[in-house]
């Protein structure tokens, strides 16, 4: 398991089995809790999917095991996740940036899950939405602006990635 981020509720979703105080530990320790981490089976996503919904913060999960290497799961909430695909797999980062040039990241969409499963060069993937109810509404950002040069460019980014915009 991969967290770029914080988990705002980790003290309530730990179970300290983990000897560690890292916030990162309560998504092992919440998918411990749902069933056997090391035995990935078929319901493990709706599982992975289970847990994300209970995370409150800022993330961006990947999550692999070596008895399926070939199947990502990953979440995200507004911290992005982006992805291409090769003929020799898919390649994750958090920028699209860090792709070489001439590639077409593309972004997990936001407030998501996903699975990418990869069979020969064939690659399958399905995303849902971790808050149906803010399924087809325009993504809303708060952006806190002192009138300066960067708050205004803030909320400008905001406005042409088609988010409803409050100062």
């Amino acid at each position: 398991i991969v967290h770029n981020g914080t988990i705002a509720n980790d003290r309530e979703l730990r179970t300290h089995t983990l000897a560690t105080s890292i916030d990162s530990a309560a998504i092992v320790e919440s998918l411990r809790a749902q069933g056997d981490l090391f035995s990935w089976h078929d319901t493990c996503y709706a599982e992975f999917r289970k847990t994300v919904e209970k995370l409150v913060g800022s993330y961006a999960i990947l999550a692999t095991s070596t008895e399926r290497p070939s199947e990502m799961f990953v979440a995200c909430n507004y911290r992005p996740v982006w992805y291409i695909e090769t003929e020799e797999g898919v390649y994750f980062a958090s920028c699209s940036d860090y792709f070489p040039e001439g590639t077409v990241p593309q972004q997990v969409p936001p407030y998501s899950t996903a699975r990418f499963a990869v069979q020969g060069t064939t690659v399958t993937k399905e995303f849902h939405t971790l808050y149906p109810s803010i399924e087809g509404r325009k993504p809303r950002s708060l952006v806190v602006a002192s009138g300066g040069l960067d708050s205004t460019v803030a909320a400008a980014e905001c406005l042409r990635m088609g988010h409803e915009v409050e100062l």
